[in-house]
Parts: C-alpha cells; sequence; structure tokens
C-alpha cells in the first residue's frame, strides 16, 4: 500500500495575551467511537452552544467520521457547524481502551490484542479525519497513547479529565517526532464539576486557558451541566475553538488545504474543487460549488478515454456539495472527473495508487 505523508511545519511566535479579563475558553466535545448512534445529542449540544453564540471543539472518532461521510445529509449539516466557525478535530481511543479501541495505530502487530479490530496505521486515521475536517483542516486532536500514535500533520493537542487539568497555558511539546502545542481540559458531567470550573474561570488569568470537555454521552444524560456552563460564561467570557485559540496566541501552524476556512457563500459560478486527497487509495471527496439549482452529473473516465463509472443525475441547491468516492474496483492509474450540468462540463484529475 503506498502512503500519501502529511508534514507538518510549524511557527511557534512569542505568544500574544489575550483581550478581556479573565481566561480565553473552549469546550470540546468527545465523540466515542461505540457512541455513533447518539448523534442526535451531538446535534443538540451544537443547538445548545449556538444559542449562546459559543463555538465547539468537535472531536470525533473514524467511527462517526465513516457514518458521517457515507451519509449526504450529516456532511451537509456537520459542513454547516464548520460554517458557523466549530471546529472539527479529532479523538482516538488507542489498544489501551482494548473493545473500545478504535481500530488504529501504529504499534506493532505484536502488541495487538484484538486483531479483528485492527483498521490501519495513524496515517490512515489522519487521511480519513481529514476527509471529514477538510473545510476548517484537521488541526487539533485528543489521541491517547499520543507518544506512539500522535499522527504527523495534527499541530494541536488536547488532553485531561480531572478538573487540576484545565486551567492551562500553551506548553510546547514534541510528540512521535514532531512540534505539537497543549493545552488541558476537565471533564464536567456533574454539577460539582461545573462549580469547580466556574471557580477555576475565576482564578485565572489573560495568560490562562480553561478547557472542559463532555462526551455526547454525557449531555444525553443531562444537558444541564452544559447549559450552566454557558450560562456562567455568557457575560464573562467567549467560547472559542481550540484552534482559534493558540492561532490567537502566535501559535500558527503551515498546514494548508485547497479550502481553508470556506465561507458558505454562494459562489458566482460552476466549479469543481481539485479531488481531496490526490493521490489516493482509499476514498476520496469531489467537492463542487453551483449558483442556482441544477441537475448535476459526475463520469469518471481512464486516460484512454473509457467509462470507469457514472454518478447518476441529481437536483442540487445553490451553495457547495460533496461526494464521497470509493477507489474499490479501481486499478491503479490516471483517471479524469468530469462534472455535467446541461451543456455545462468541468474537468479535475485524479489518481489511483494501490
Amino acid at each position: 500500500m503506498i502512503r500519501i505523508e502529511k508534514t507538518a511545519c510549524l511557527i511557534l511566535l512569542c505568544p500574544v495575551l489575550a483581550f478581556g479579563a479573565g481566561p480565553d475558553t473552549f469546550f470540546a466535545v468527545h465523540c466515542e467511537p461505540t457512541h455513533v448512534s447518539q448523534y442526535e445529542a451531538l446535534v443538540r449540544m451544537v443547538m445548545l452552544a449556538d444559542s449562546f453564540d459559543a463555538r465547539l471543539t468537535i472531536q470525533f472518532t473514524p467511527q462517526w467520521a465513516d457514518t458521517i461521510l457515507s451519509t449526504p445529509a450529516l456532511l451537509a449539516q456537520v459542513r454547516g457547524w464548520q460554517a458557523a466557525g466549530h471546529e472539527i478535530a479529532a479523538h482516538h481511543h488507542s489498544l489501551d481502551y482494548k473493545t473500545g479501541w478504535d481500530g488504529y495505530t501504529n504499534h506493532p502487530e505484536s502488541d495487538i490484542i484484538f486483531p479483528d479490530l485492527y483498521r490501519g496505521t495513524m496515517q490512515d486515521f489522519f487521511d480519513l479525519l481529514s476527509l471529514l475536517a477538510r473545510d476548517s483542516l484537521l488541526l487539533t486532536g485528543c489521541i491517547t497513547d499520543h507518544f506512539v500514535d500522535w499522527p504527523a500533520g495534527i499541530p494541536y493537542r488536547n488532553d485531561g479529565h480531572m478538573m487540576a487539568e484545565a486551567l492551562t497555558q500553551p506548553q510546547s511539546l514534541i510528540l512521535n517526532g514532531q512540534p505539537v502545542t497543549s493545552l488541558g481540559f476537565g471533564l464536567i458531567n456533574t454539577p460539582a464539576r461545573v462549580d469547580s470550573a466556574k471557580a477555576l474561570f475565576l482564578s485565572g488569568t489573560d495568560d490562562d486557558v480553561l478547557g472542559v470537555v463532555l462526551h455526547e454521552s454525557n449531555f444525553d444524560d443531562d444537558p444541564r451541566n452544559m447549559r450552566n456552563w454557558l450560562k456562567f460564561l455568557a457575560t464573562r467570557g467567549t467560547v472559542k475553538t481550540v484552534r482559534t485559540i493558540l492561532r490567537e496566541r502566535g501559535f500558527v501552524s503551515e498546514i494548508k488545504n485547497d479550502q481553508d476556512d470556506y465561507s458558505g457563500s454562494i459562489p458566482e459560478g460552476f466549479h469543481l474543487e481539485p479531488i481531496f486527497p490526490n493521490p489516493f487509495n482509499g476514498r476520496a471527496v469531489i467537492s463542487f460549488l453551483i449558483p442556482n439549482p441544477a441537475h448535476v452529473m459526475f463520469s469518471i473516465h481512464g486516460v484512454d478515454g473509457r467509462r470507469a463509472l457514472l454518478i447518476p443525475d441529481g437536483l442540487f441547491n445553490p451553495g457547495r456539495h460533496e461526494i464521497l468516492l470509493d477507489a474499490d474496483g479501481f486499478a491503479s492509474g490516471m483517471y479524469l472527473v468530469v462534472l455535467h450540468s446541461g451543456g455545462f462540463r468541468l474537468t479535475r484529475k485524479m489518481m489511483v495508487m494501490k
């Protein structure tokens, strides 16, 4: 299997103090590998955050990414969250979780207790989560077993559990051979923990960052803890994403993408974006923008002109849309992806490498 290497070059500048009284705050949401059925609880979390004008750092595992990428309605909803300023990030359960492991690791085969659960390396993990995070970049991760399993290409880390770990300042680390900037967080799944977070906020300074985390299942059990925390912050501070906080403080990643921070505005004309990732050996995303309601069809051809796949005609609303393409059945080689809409045609090249 040929792997596409992704590397991160970081520029670490002198941190700039945050504006306003008290610490910056972020709210991470952990979407667990076995909790994909609780997607609706995540939807309610985002709605609650939006009602307080708070931005979430939503950390998905591969199981969530698989479901969202293969379900157009869910993918469109997540894209809407990104356009509103929420961060799509990564969450990894290592081998230590045993049957709760998400299936990805850089550990040798001899370390894997449940080989039937194995799905790939952490490069495969990064490639999959990057498809989901594409519009806002995959910059933040909560990766257990981070010294071995930290993926190349994720420059920001958050970690913790206890409230003692929630109030921190950015820390520069080397994880799995690459520079990473780290922040802590604490779990606010009880009223007592929410009270602890409030006390920490009031004791913090402009130099500090206060991070909290909830699992979607915690919210499903009792949404009052999230509501009480956001209500407390409503007149005291702004809930930002991890990416925003670290960028504002000068910890800037040079990771770039074809579509950085897509605005969600209606395009002026038809546009077919570069296939992402490209080359690829598993799945890729075909992204296109249309200015008005239109029927759109895709055909994929080998360089010899022979058609390899036809994606049937569909009616799409104005805006940006994505189609997930699976490379199963494609031989290695160069292909042409052609968008058809009436008499209009746009073409992009893609390379399949197996």
